[in-house]
C-alpha cells in the first residue's frame, strides 16, 4: 500500500493535490483532520535521533567472523 502525507496550511477552502501515475483509475481514500498542538517545524530530511552515539573509529569489519556466529 502506497501512503502520501502532507501537511499543509490552510489558506482558502480549496486543496490541490497531485497524485501518481498508478493511484488514476483506483478507488482511494482522502482524510483530512485538523493538526493540534505544536507542529514539528525541522527541515525535511534531517534527522532528530540523538538516543545514543557510537565510535566506530578503527573499527575493521570482518564479514568471515560475523558470519560464524
Amino acid at each position: 500500500m502506497q501512503v502520501i502525507k502532507e501537511s499543509r496550511k490552510v489558506v482558502s477552502k480549496e486543496i490541490t493535490m497531485t497524485i501518481p501515475e498508478d493511484f488514476i483509475n483506483e478507488d482511494i481514500e482522502i482524510t483530512i483532520r485538523k493538526i493540534t498542538g505544536s507542529r514539528d517545524k525541522r527541515k525535511p530530511g534531517k534527522s532528530n535521533f540523538n538516543a545514543f552515539r557510537l565510535n566506530t573509529r578503527g573499527f575493521k569489519f570482518n564479514r568471515e567472523e560475523a558470519h560464524e556466529r
